[in-house]
């Protein structure tokens, strides 16, 4: 990896990781907060909406979170027509799929709290759609510090005000109207850093949004079954158990989101350098997508480690065993797909930087059978046999990403793997099993859950030290960059350039 896309990686996931340390913060009080205030069944009402809300959101995207940045990164003089169809385009999207979201809560026979909950969080998909355009462009620049800020500015805001609500008797009706401001103050921030890139916008066109959408098809495609793998899970119980079993699910998938957000900054930094590169520099690309590739398994597999070992305390700390008690298996289960879904993370971002979105697209239609057919199997199973059919979903979850892991192999090209050395992740992959052997030992002598998570990480990251998984180089590259003064010059407020 040369300098300048070095530099570039290390800047971008520099920033998106402070963002996320504070907007981490504001999680953790949410985690705390939502599920012991609202309780399982309104908690799982909440959990819904935001689930179907997720849904039509990749409907408003149509595809445009790969294909903007990808679009913008090889050719930046068109980042404000393309700014604009997608405006444009999004909001019709958006008035059609609120058409459909209604219709569907009605033809379920969804609550009234459920279907204004739907309706609420449906609504902020609208500004939501234009703020996600923003920072589509930002990422294709590879300017992620501005966009940054919004999201921190959303988060604090959620966290903040949620938590005022819920300490005064509020339910999940006030926190969804809290989640739709932030949202809101969030595109506002990102349109105030707009100009940085875009100095004025064109006029909306029809014939370029017609052909932007046909671009955008197959990466839609595969957002489908991003979307449907994700969330499809929730609806199914949703219909097939009770809101009990939902808030359950919900609970135990919460700390999987939240731990989500290392792959998702990496696969950000690394998609539009992935789209530039794949005409550019072969060599550059194959460096460049496997040290992606190693970051996300060295981080995958102490966290996987961790959710194992310690599901029931974390579940008993922050909801309490006596009303969520049944998340704890499922986060169990959750903790074993980690590692598929970190490393599918980015094999899924290399592939679509290449011109094989359409074969992509049909893994990922392939995948939607898949998972909406284990479900339908595997959620009445586990209810009828287990009391709590999250566990069929969790289950349906971890098969599909494997089937999504073993497509990615096989269509990812030579050149990806050229000069790979096997042996890092096996060397990563020993040091994972050396560490939960540490925990193991540890949990025999009774220490303190938190102190064994935290020596069995130390250990960890000694070994990977030890066994050079991390290299001289690596290390001698993060010690220049990750300076006070390194920091301080790609500070948003410090950065003048337009």
């Amino acid at each position: 990896m040369n300098r300048e896309i070095s530099e570039s990686f290390a800047k971008n996931t520099t920033i998106m990781l402070a963002a996320q340390s504070i907007t981490w913060v504001a999680s953790f009080v949410l985690l705390v907060f939502l599920p012991r205030y609202l309780g399982s069944e309104d908690y799982g009402r909440l959990y819904l909406a935001v689930s179907m809300g997720m849904m039509i959101s990749i409907v408003i995207d149509f595809g445009g979170n790969y294909l903007i940045p990808k679009e913008v990164a090889k050719s930046k003089e068109k980042t404000p027509g393309i700014l604009v169809s997608y405006l444009g385009v999004r909001t019709i999207l958006w008035l059609l799929c609120m058409g459909c979201l209604l219709l569907f809560s009605y033809l379920v026979d969804y609550s009234r709290t459920v279907t204004l909950l739907i309706l609420i969080l449906g609504i902020s998909k609208l500004w939501e759609g234009g703020t996600k355009a923003i920072r589509s462009c930002f990422q294709g620049y590879e300017k992620m510090e501005y966009p940054s800020l919004g999201v921190i500015a959303e988060q604090v805001f959620v966290a903040l005000f949620a938590v005022s609500a819920l300490l005064m008797g509020a339910g999940s009706l006030q926190v969804a109207l809290i989640m739709a401001v932030g949202a809101f103050i969030n595109m506002v921030i990102c349109a105030v850093f707009l100009p940085r890139i875009v100095r004025r916008l064109p006029k909306f066109r029809i014939d370029t949004s017609v052909r932007l959408l046909k671009q955008s098809l197959p990466y839609f495609m595969w957002s489908i079954f991003a979307v449907i793998y994700y969330r499809i899970d929730a609806v199914m119980l949703s219909v097939l158990t009770s809101d009990s079993v939902v808030g359950w699910y919900g609970g135990a998938y919460r700390f999987f989101d939240i731990v989500m957000f290392l792959p998702v900054i990496i696969t950000t930094v690394a998609f539009p350098i992935f789209s530039r590169l794949q005409s550019e520099r072969g060599e550059e690309l194959a460096t460049t997508f496997q040290k992606s590739l190693k970051f996300v398994l060295m981080a995958a597999i102490p966290v996987s480690v961790l959710f194992f070992f310690f599901s029931e305390q974390m579940v008993s700390f922050f909801y309490g065993l006596d009303e969520y008690g049944p998340s704890v298996i499922i986060l169990q289960i959750f903790s074993l797909g980690i590692l598929l879904i970190y490393v599918d993370f980015i094999l899924g971002s290399a592939i679509l930087a290449t011109d094989r979105q359409r074969a992509w697209a049909f893994v990922g239609f392939s995948a939607i059978l898949l998972n909406i057919g284990l479900n339908y199997l595997m959620i009445p199973y586990t209810d009828i046999h287990m009391g709590n059919g999250g566990i069929g979903a969790a289950i349906s979850t971890l098969i599909t990403e494997l089937f999504i892991m073993i497509a990615a192999l096989l269509m990812l090209t030579r050149n990806h793997f050229r000069h790979f050395d096997i042996m890092e992740p096996v060397k990563a992959g020993v040091s994972g099993i050396l560490m939960a052997g540490a925990i193991w030992m540890m949990n025999v002598a009774e220490l303190h859950w938190v102190l064994q998570a935290a020596a069995g990480t130390g250990f960890y990251l000694i070994l990977v030290r030890s066994l050079k998984v991390i290299r001289n180089e690596e290390i001698e590259f993060l010690e220049y960059f990750f300076t006070w003064e390194k920091m301080k010059s790609i500070l948003p407020v410090r950065n003048q350039e337009s």
